[in-house]
């Protein structure tokens, strides 16, 4: 804080900073990771400080550092890898717990689209980008489009027999891929296994 101060006094003084910029990372897979971890140490540094000023400097750090991450992710692997949908959905993460859902949304929504290209619309990992798009939907007042994706991740739940936690921490039940559905008229209906396929 004293740093920022005598910076500030020096500025308006005219006189100019002998600090030197830091050089940038080197852009490696290794580096992103790395800014990846720094990210997640900066949002559990800043989970503990008691003082809004530093929380808020840590989670400012965080999603720096994690857009940083994403930008190296995209250069090196491509904008249409999972590496780079994988940190997509953390910077996603990261924004809906600040409160800044447009942006999370954006984020998620991207993430979404990669992994089903990769890995199909019934895979385990789009049903982890369906659940964080349909939470975020929830905190941006889209209660009808986060109605159809929480119906969606309820039909992949099933069918990875994942279980959803239940509102009253108990764990819930899941009936087995035995039976398959389809959304018609704003409710899941059965068909028949070999239409389905």
């Amino acid at each position: 804080r004293l740093a920022s101060i005598q910076r500030r006094k020096d500025r308006e003084a005219g006189i100019k900073s002998t600090r030197k910029k830091l050089p940038e990372p080197p852009e490696t897979l290794e580096a992103a990771e790395r800014l990846t971890q720094e990210a997640m140490a900066a949002v559990m540094r800043g989970d503990k400080c008691p003082d809004r000023a530093d929380k808020k400097r840590e989670f400012e750090d965080a999603e720096r550092r994690y857009g940083h991450a994403l930008r190296l992710y995209e250069k090196l692997t491509g904008k249409d890898t999972m590496e780079t949908a994988i940190a997509l959905n953390r910077l996603g993460w990261h924004l809906k717990v600040r409160g800044k859902y447009s942006a999370a949304d954006t984020l998620y929504r991207r993430s979404l689209a990669i992994r089903e290209k990769h890995k199909g619309p019934r895979s385990m990992e789009v049903l982890v980008a369906l659940s964080n798009l349909a939470e975020n939907c929830r905190h941006l007042k889209k209660h009808t489009e986060s109605d159809c994706i929480m119906a969606r991740v309820a039909f992949l739940r099933t069918l990875h027999h994942v279980k959803p936690a239940a509102p009253d921490g108990a764990s819930a039940k899941v009936q087995g891929p035995k039976v398959w559905q389809v959304f018609e008229d704003g409710a899941w209906k059965d068909v028949p296994a070999e239409v389905a396929q």
